[in-house]
């Protein structure tokens, strides 16, 4: 099969429509280029017909060329304040305790949505109240170590009582694997409390609201286990998990507040 330089700036337009979770599409037509090109790039170098690559031009090369990548928009929303209230009675009134307590989980972690859900009982020291994200799940491929608040060590160890046998935290039907993400009951969620979301939402609240409290910069780094790899500095401080402990705890029971805050948008009341 060939691949026309048309036809790739045409392809790469039609990849452009909304996703499921309500975006634009765009980040996933680039990611689809960029595979291409790459492997593209790989067969050109790699293999040749009459001692000539198979590929003289990559296609792909149109899309810089024409100035055709669509700009990378960082996604910004999270659960604003005068909704928390509102998503956290949304989510106390679903019918399924693993997804309940999921959510919980990721906005008063800010983990990541796939460390969240698979977490294993072997990941969570309830005696040093320690939560841990393995290397090979966690996104930057360095071990993340949170402490738990008191309130996430009584989600933990109540869902650790009813556990059976299953090794994950959150499992799924049948117990032998991790759970999956429900897209209908998380919309569901959204549409009650009138705030529509998407996991990764959860993660930015955590960490908006972490920084409202005033905490530094190191420490909210060491929160988000984001690797630092352009800081020089950063590589150089050492934050213990103890160190994590208060801000932990200052973070959940901020959203503690919230969550029983009775300040919610007057829209809602009206709706």
């Amino acid at each position: 099969m060939t691949f026309s330089r048309e036809m790739v700036e045409q392809r790469h337009m039609s990849l452009k429509r909304t996703t499921k979770q309500g975006t634009t599409g765009e980040a996933q037509a680039n990611t689809v280029m960029h595979m291409l090109g790459t492997l593209l790039n790989f067969a050109a170098a790699n293999y040749e017909i009459d001692g000539k690559p198979i590929i003289l031009v990559n296609p792909v090369k149109r899309l810089s060329n024409n100035r055709r990548w669509y700009p990378k928009r960082r996604r910004q929303t999270i659960v604003p304040d005068h909704k928390i209230a509102a998503w956290y009675s949304a989510v106390i009134s679903l019918r399924f305790p693993t997804i309940r307590d999921y959510l919980l989980l990721l906005i008063l972690t800010g983990l990541r949505k796939t460390e969240g859900a698979t977490l294993r009982w072997e990941d969570i020291d309830f005696e040093s109240k320690v939560l841990t994200i393995r290397a090979e799940i966690a996104k930057n491929g360095t071990e993340h170590r949170l402490p738990l608040s008191d309130f996430l060590f009584d989600l933990l160890h109540r869902r650790y009582l009813a556990r059976g046998n299953c090794e994950f935290v959150f499992p799924g039907r049948g117990g032998k694997r991790p759970m999956v993400d429900s897209d209908l009951v998380i919309k569901g969620v959204g549409a009650k409390a009138n705030c529509p979301f998407i996991l990764h939402d959860l993660r930015r609240t955590f960490l908006t609201v972490a920084e409202r409290l005033s905490l530094s910069y190191v420490v909210l780094k060491k929160l988000a286990n984001h690797s630092g790899k352009n800081d020089t500095t950063f590589g150089y401080v050492i934050v213990d998990v103890e160190r994590l402990r208060e801000p932990m705890q200052m973070i959940t029971n901020e959203f503690v507040r919230m969550f029983n805050s009775k300040n919610v948008d007057q829209r809602d009341s009206d709706e």
